[in-house]
């Protein structure tokens, strides 16, 4: 009983132990969601290792790879939490063991070997291990399953899909090949039915034939046999009566010999005559033709008209000697002259043409230049700069689209938007909103105010003597002043006159050294004498004026000394004398007194000055000098006033045209807007298409410039070089030279001609020797040769009919070749016969092969049958397609379920349970064992 109560407590002890040891162990794997503030020793980065040991695979002689296409699925993407690196395996297990990554994922070498198994029974999955360390994050640790189940799904839907076309291609392959075989038999059965069958059809009904033309043929070569027995005496009969002709023919042959020689010695007298006839009639036919050609030579070129030496010609009795006697003179111009004629109108129009062509260049030179300056006002006006520098624009040629790309890399957003905004400023009317309060003060100001500086200079000088203004000051009011006539004069201001103030103050007069003088002479009566003079023929009278003389001097009485000139010395005409004197002045009254002498004529002159010298000081102003300040002031308050209201604000210059305001002036920009203003108030947008709209008439014109540019390039070339004014006149000058060769050579040929005499024609016989060409040879021989020919032949036609009956005779018969032609044609029939019945089997059993696979072929093709054949199991290959990667945990760190707690919880209370239960049964039934036992002991 002791033992069984210490038993029990240790049982008990045990089951508890197991159960806290299950609480424990439900807590670890699920301390995350027990305690998610509270961390186990975790990473919260996760570094996963990937190593790819796939070697590839092939398939319908396609590469793939797999593991490479799985790897880059999983690494192209890293999170904040997650970094995928590929290494090799060594180099992942060397990591992995020092916890410098979280998990390894494992690709194998035969990974894309084993997905590529379509043709195999029994495929093996392709399989991707993986293992993760425990410490690992399972929010990151399922992630990363999830991933990479993501990328199995993809591995193998792109595998499923290789398959499955791989099958539908070959099964479409095998329904074309079907298809070609039934039409191979098809084919094959039009060959046997119209190459052997319907031939042996044929060559039975020939061999019938064949038969039936044998028998005919050996009945023909007996009836041949007799033919060539009859021909045979009637050729020999022929023959003989030839050679008897033949021989009756000699005396004929005899008696035409003789005839011929006298009809032969008759042709030759007659043919002497011809050819004395012949050479009369060439000799003139030659002589006319010499004359037409040297006539037609010289309608090109004649070298008495056309200054060439003439030409000699041989001489000859009624024949001219020099080709000027043969050409008529006629009026009409030579060829020559006429070339010549049309190669200086050639080569005039070639200047004329030179003179446009170079005209026409300097037209688009000027053409390219005014376009030149077109672009570069675009470029002013959309890209606020003369001119846009892109290299290599001249060379693009006709490229729209080049030349755009190019001017647009040189076009920036913001000169674009600085050029709009300056015509959007230009553009702009400028209202004058200005107040008339202004223009109204000004108005008043003015009104009492002359706008002349010349009234005011008096003024000036005199305040500038008393050092009352500077230099300066008086500068600035002559400024203000004409400012102030500016505005009068551009807005209609009414002014008034000139202030009102008088100097006392009297200068000394200024003491001149010269002085001149004009004098005017209305009528003037020159002395006048006549002149006698003598020519050859008659004696002419003239009459002579002469110049009267003017002369100056100054009369002693004079008040100062002065010496006097006068600018002509002598006068014919009425006319203007200019005095010169000079003299020294003084204070007071100056009398000078000339006397100009004019011919004979004295004139007394008088000249009175007064120089005053009573300078005296007195008040600047005698009266209006409050009045006088007050202008002054006025002239500064307008001044001021109108520099502000139409002045650049910047500046202190008066200079200023009131007409055209400054464009940051008062007067444009109240109530108006300013350029810096529109500027900052354009829409990208609209600068964009402004910016394009520049660029595009930028291209066109440059466009426009290039194919100017090409179109003066290919403007051709007519200098000199290229067309000389020489060539033709050197090609007429050859054709020249060959007109003389010509002549010189015709002529030398005629003369030639000239020495040939009539050779007269001689008779012989053909066998007097050689022949030679002036002799009429005559056939005596020939008959007699004639005469010998046909005795000859008669005897031979004698001998010849011999020997024809002879060999007629030797000859015999075929009859016995013919009858076994007949026999051997009566059994080739009988074979021929025998091949056509089989050839019509075997056409008729090949009839019913093709109906049977062409009714299999349209079977295949309304059903795509499984590509799999002899009884084979196919569960395991579907499998396979279904799912050809699998993802396998490996290693003791797998990461666990991720079942609910309440889950485990339940597990281990059940495990408990299960184990307390089992311990109490256990113990209960050790307990009755023994007491069973012990009663036992007690009955023994």
């Amino acid at each position: 009983m002791i033992k069984l109560k210490s038993f029990r407590k240790l049982l008990i002890e045990v089951g508890a132990v197991l159960v806290l040891l299950g609480v424990i162990g439900a807590v670890y794997f699920n301390w995350n969601k027990l305690f998610p503030n509270i961390k186990l020793q975790q990473k919260n980065h996760m570094n996963i290792a990937v190593v790819n040991q796939d070697n590839g695979g092939i398939f319908n002689k396609i590469n793939y790879q797999f593991g490479k296409d799985f790897t880059n699925l999983l690494t192209k993407i890293n999170s904040d939490n997650t970094t995928w690196t590929v290494m090799s395996r060594s180099q992942a297990e060397n990591r992995y063991n020092n916890n410098s990554v979280d998990a390894v994922i494992y690709i194998s070498s035969d990974f894309s070997t084993n997905i590529l198994q379509l043709d195999s029974f029994n495929p093996e999955n392709a399989k991707i291990s993986y293992k993760v360390k425990r410490t690992t994050d399972k929010a990151q640790s399922l992630e990363m399953e999830k991933r990479i189940g993501t990328y199995i799904n993809v591995i193998n839907q792109r595998a499923i899909k290789m398959y499955f076309a791989s099958v539908i291609n070959n099964l479409d392959d095998a329904k074309v090949q079907l298809t070609n075989i039934v039409g191979d038999e098809d084919a094959i059965y039009s060959g046997l039915s119209t190459n052997i069958y319907a031939p042996s059809q044929q060559s039975t009904q020939y061999l019938s034939n064949l038969t039936r033309s044998a028998d005919g043929l050996k009945t023909s070569n007996g009836s041949f046999e007799n033919s060539v027995s009859s021909f045979k005496d009637s050729t020999v009969k022929l023959l003989q009566n030839n050679a008897s002709t033949l021989n009756e023919q000699l005396s004929v042959i005899q008696s035409n010999t003789e005839l011929q020689s006298q009809i032969n010695k008759h042709n030759a007298s007659v043919s002497e005559k011809a050819v004395t006839n012949q050479y009369d009639t060439d000799s003139q036919l030659y002589s006319n033709l010499y004359l037409s050609t040297v006539e037609s030579l010289n309608s090109f070129y004649n070298p008495s008209t056309d200054a060439l030496a003439p030409i000699e010609v041989a001489p000859e009795e009624g024949l001219p000697n020099t080709l000027n006697d043969v050409v008529a003179t006629e009026e009409s111009k030579t060829v020559y002259q006429l070339f010549s004629e049309e190669i200086q109108a050639y080569n005039a129009d070639i200047s004329t043409y030179q003179v446009r062509i170079e005209n026409a260049r300097k037209q688009l030179d000027e053409l390219r230049t005014s376009l030149d300056k077109t672009r570069s006002q675009i470029s002013e006006h959309y890209f606020n700069t003369p001119e846009i520098s892109v290299d290599g624009i001249d060379d693009m040629g006709e490229d729209n689209a080049a030349i755009t790309s190019a001017v647009s890399d040189k076009v920036t957003q913001e000169s674009a938007k600085q050029a709009l905004a300056k015509q959007v400023s230009n553009s702009m009317s400028r209202s004058d909103n200005l107040p008339n309060d202004y223009t109204d003060q000004i108005n008043s100001t003015i009104a009492s105010l002359s706008v002349n500086a010349s009234d005011y200079q008096d003024l000036f000088a005199h305040l500038l003597s008393l050092d009352a203004i500077s230099s300066s000051q008086v500068a600035e009011y002559n400024k203000k002043i004409e400012l102030l006539k500016n505005y009068a004069d551009n807005k209609g201001a009414t002014t008034g006159s000139a202030p009102n103030y008088n100097f006392s103050k009297v200068s000394n007069d200024t003491l001149p050294s010269s002085r001149t003088e004009t004098v005017t002479f209305s009528n003037v009566y020159p002395e006048s004498e006549l002149i006698k003079e003598a020519t050859d023929e008659e004696e002419k009278i003239s009459t002579s004026y002469k110049e009267t003389a003017v002369t100056v001097t100054v009369d002693s009485s004079s008040t100062v000394s002065a010496t006097a000139s006068v600018d002509k010395n002598n006068i014919s005409s009425p006319t203007d004398l200019t005095l010169s004197y000079t003299f020294s002045p003084k204070y007071g009254l100056n009398t000078i007194k000339l006397n100009l002498t004019v011919g004979s004529e004295t004139i007394p002159l008088v000249y009175s000055f007064y120089y005053s010298d009573s300078e005296e000081k007195v008040n600047l102003v005698e009266n209006d000098l409050k009045t006088l300040l007050g202008q002054l002031s006025r002239i500064d308050t307008a001044a001021t006033t109108i520099k502000n209201l139409y002045g650049d604000p910047s500046s202190n210059s008066y200079d200023i045209d009131v007409a055209n305001p400054a464009d940051d002036s008062v007067f444009n920009l109240y109530g108006n807007i300013d350029s810096d203003s529109i500027f900052n108030q354009l829409k990208d947008s609209d600068v964009t298409n402004y910016k394009a709209s520049g660029v595009e008439l930028y291209t066109q014109l440059s466009i426009e410039i290039n194919q100017l540019n090409a179109a003066i390039d290919e403007l051709p070339s007519v200098d000199e070089a290229t067309l000389p004014t020489n060539y033709f006149s050197k090609n007429l000058q050859d054709l020249v030279d060959w007109y003389n060769a010509t002549v010189n050579s015709l002529n030398t040929q005629y003369a030639d001609w000239q020495n040939n005499q009539v050779t007269k024609l001689g008779t012989a016989s053909t066998n007097s020797g050689d022949m030679d060409d002036n002799t009429l040879y005559s056939g005596a021989d020939s008959n007699n040769r004639l005469y010998e020919t046909v005795s000859n032949l008669a005897n031979a036609t004698n001998t010849n009919a011999s020997r024809i009956s002879t060999n007629a005779d030797s000859i015999g018969t075929m009859s016995t070749q013919f009858d076994s032609l007949v026999n051997q044609a009566n059994q080739v029939q009988g074979k021929v016969t025998e091949v056509s019945d089989n050839t019509s089997k075997l056409v008729e059993e090949q009839a019913d092969n093709i109906q049977n696979a062409k009714d299999y072929s349209e079977n295949f093709n309304e059903v795509l049958n499984n590509a799999r054949t002899g009884g084979t199991d196919n569960e395991s290959v579907l499998n396979f397609l279904a799912s050809p990667v699998q993802a396998v945990k490996i290693g003791s760190d797998s990461v666990l379920s991720t079942l609910p707690l309440w889950v485990w919880l339940l597990s281990v209370a059940l495990l408990s349970s299960g184990l307390s239960i089992w311990g109490t049964r256990f113990v209960s039934k050790v307990k009755n064992s023994k007491q069973k036992v012990l009663q036992d002991e007690d009955e023994e």
